[in-house]
């Protein structure tokens, strides 16, 4: 492994920039964050670009560099840590990886159960809902053009190595949401004047749910191309659910129906 010392380094300058979305965009790479999000980034080692780690860590990481020297591997000072990292106590290990890139065919490719975000803008609640998908099978996320970026440190943080493991589709247009609705996709969307229930309904077939922006819900035109508009039954008085909560109750719903399906 090789030490860097100042921040005027190439390698240094460059990380840092994947902070800024629009880096971001142009190389196509990102920042994770951590050990944990490090373990699930070695199950896609394609993906794996560099390595910066804090002067303490290293040894623990000897081996793994040697193991794989296509991966650039650094030890860097916990000044230069701080200065890559993306938060106030960075946690020793940040990397560098490609972005994962899937082909829009493969969404319309077999009988999958597919979110629909629109506009969401809370990359809390984004990474929450990856992270939620991956747990409970949903076969990708589709985000509408105005979406918080996926791989922005926040999002990525949060969903605890989803990033890495369901397929993401990014600025899906309404052309494109049509496209799924002519090949026999069956659009859900949420509302709480909605008259059918969440548990009532059966999610084994091709199925698109739509989860609209945190304080404006999904637009009039997503609205009038969903099937069905249902609703979560919650306690009486309560306004509603946070996006991703919501998200998770309906995907959990739909898993364990599809699970049932699968096996019978």
């Amino acid at each position: 492994m090789l030490k860097i010392c100042s921040k005027d380094n190439k390698k240094i300058k460059y990380a840092a920039r994947l902070k800024q979305k629009s880096f971001r965009n142009q190389e196509a790479c990102f920042l994770i964050e951590g050990k944990k999000m490090l373990e699930e980034a070695l199950k896609h080692p394609k993906l794996l670009r560099q390595i910066f780690i804090e002067a303490e860590l290293a040894p623990e990481y000897t081996e793994l560099s040697q193991q794989h020297p296509e991966w650039e591997c650094y030890v860097v000072d916990k000044r230069l840590m701080k200065h890559i990292s993306d938060t106030e106590t960075p946690p020793g290990i940040v990397a560098l990886c490609q972005i994962p890139s899937w082909s829009r065919e493969e969404f319309l490719s077999k009988n999958a159960f597919l979110i629909f975000l629109d506009r969401i803008a809370d990359p809390g609640n984004l990474g929450t809902i990856i992270r939620s998908g991956w747990a409970l099978g949903a076969d990708g996320i589709l985000l509408s053009p105005d979406s918080v970026d996926p791989f922005s440190p926040k999002v990525v943080r949060a969903s605890m190595g989803g990033i890495f493991n369901i397929p993401l589709l990014l600025d899906v247009s309404l052309d494109e949401l049509k496209r799924l609705k002519q090949i026999g996709y069956q659009f859900f969307c949420t509302s709480m004047q909605a008259r059918q229930e969440v548990f009532s309904l059966d999610f084994t077939g091709p199925s698109l749910l739509a989860i609209g922006s945190e304080s404006q819900g999904i637009r009039s035109v997503i609205e009038e191309i969903c099937d069905i508009n249902c609703k979560i039954p919650i306690k009486p008085g309560v306004d509603s659910l946070n996006a991703a909560v919501a998200c998770a109750i309906i995907i959990n719903e739909a898993w364990k129906q599809r699970q049932g399906f699968i096996l019978s």
